[in-house]
């Protein structure tokens, strides 16, 4: 198949290299099969991570484009085993099919060609987040944020802070941290589905409802067997989470 130049035009403006552009990531058309033709290993662990974070995040539906990043993934630590970018993909692509320990180790692999490498060390905390492991989490954001604390994807890595509240109980600082993540990037969805279940855990019931009427105007297909298909939290922070959103008003 010939290589199609316009996914790879959206890359740029989308991805980590700059900022998360929604609209652009749900317009952006569908690449798969075109990975033999993804010649620098750079290229491929940026797409494969983009495209793992736009359907984790809600702005894309595609499942073929899981497939297509796996196979970017994979193929980039072929290419190059020394590349942290490249085993960064695997651990998204590891954390994002619910592989935690996996996600876990590639992440750490990551860190060790990178010892300075922010958006790793936040990674490990949300694989923790989604594993329930509070205080780890913690550590790993904190840790994240030294190395950049200005980084690019900083709103991300406060949300982390927030779903680390939530798995530990502490809703209202969720909800602040929540908040904060907003403010830094007003479509994070992520970020939009962290203060709905943390208002409604905190039993600020008509608020939680209120920001889920915000989140459904931007994630229209939203719904409790969407959360449990696509989020990877574990078994019992899954429970929560779907507890949470369902005391927001959200239905199945």
């Amino acid at each position: 198949m010939t290589w199609t130049p316009g996914i790879w035009s959206h890359v740029p403006c989308c991805t980590f290299g700059g900022w998360l552009r929604p609209k652009t990531m749900r317009q952006s058309p569908s690449c798969s099969g075109q990975c033999e033709a993804i010649r620098n290993t750079g290229q491929r662990t940026v797409l494969a991570s983009a495209l793992l974070l736009s359907t984790w995040m809600g702005w894309r539906e595609s499942s073929s484009d899981r497939d297509f990043a796996s196979r970017l993934a994979h193929r980039a630590v072929q290419l190059d085993e020394s590349d942290p970018w490249a085993h960064f993909a695997q651990g998204f692509l590891a954390m994002t099919g619910r592989r935690l320990d996996e996600a876990v180790r590639h992440f750490h692999t990551a860190l060790d060609l990178n010892p300075s490498f922010a958006s790793a060390a936040a990674f490990v905390g949300f694989t923790h987040t989604f594993d329930g492991r509070s205080a780890q989490a913690m550590e790993r954001l904190e840790q994240a944020l030294r190395f950049s604390p200005r980084d690019p994807l900083k709103a991300i890595f406060v949300a982390g802070f927030s779903q680390a509240h939530y798995v530990a109980g502490r809703y209202q600082d969720a909800v602040k941290r929540a908040e904060e993540a907003l403010d830094l990037r007003p479509g994070l969805l992520g970020a939009h589905r962290m203060l709905c279940v943390s208002l409604a855990q905190a039993q600020r019931i008509d608020e939680a409802t209120t920001a889920l009427r915000t989140l459904r105007q931007l994630q229209p297909n939203l719904s409790l067997a969407w959360i449990r298909q696509s989020l990877p939290y574990a078994p019992g922070p899954m429970e929560r989470f779907v507890e949470g959103m369902r005391k927001a008003g959200l239905a199945e």
